[in-house]
């Protein structure tokens, strides 16, 4: 139920609102406390189409209970869907996202395969859902940025239309080195234009 209200009552306050959750791959280790899926509120979620007339969803997230910090993450997909709706391979510009605490980065991911799936709700408001496979890096103040495990990050989300936040945001999800290159690759729409919900 709580889950239901979050969604709801940031979508009608005009912010969009969802659920993501993250879980790592790692088959080498396991922590006896590290939750084995990190779960998040999304608290804004925003889209708007770019120049070349690419879609573009930014949202930031909160962790559940009482972990801090907050999670901010961008899809960057090819066109805005067409009738009921439109799915789209994700590749290595597809995705990113950013965990900092108190604006210090601690976590980054970036996509190499994964899938979304975009139908509009009315009102320019977008229903997106997402399901992708990221390669993370962790921060240190000594070493720096090093390798992690692979990570699979799924969620959905309602967002609203809305070009200057959704920027700041796409902005923060795009840490360092690991921002989006120039366009000369992007994302490609899959063969299927109208999924049927649970396929």
């Amino acid at each position: 139920m709580r889950c239901l209200a979050v969604f709801s009552l940031t979508a009608l306050a005009g912010c969009g609102g969802g659920r993501l959750h993250v879980i790592t791959q790692q088959t080498q280790t396991i922590d006896e406390h590290q939750p084995l899926i990190s779960s998040f509120d999304v608290r804004e979620a925003y889209w708007w189409t770019d120049d070349a007339g690419r879609l573009r969803v930014a949202m930031r997230a909160e962790p559940e209970g009482l972990y801090l910090g907050a999670l901010t993450l961008s899809l960057e997909l090819e066109g805005m869907p067409a009738g009921s709706g439109r799915e789209y391979a994700l590749r290595t510009r597809g995705m990113r996202a950013t965990y900092a605490f108190s604006e210090v980065p601690a976590l980054r991911m970036r996509s190499f395969r994964g899938v979304a799936a975009v139908w509009p709700q009315g009102g320019d408001r977008l229903k997106v859902r997402y399901r992708v496979m990221a390669q993370s890096q962790g921060f240190t103040l000594v070493l720096g940025w090093r390798p992690g495990s692979t990570r699979t990050v799924t969620g959905e989300c309602l967002a609203v239309r809305n070009e200057r936040r959704g920027r700041e945001l796409y902005a923060d999800s795009e840490e360092g080195d690991w921002a989006r290159p120039a366009p000369a690759t992007t994302t490609a729409p899959a063969t299927r234009a109208n999924p049927t919900p649970g396929g």
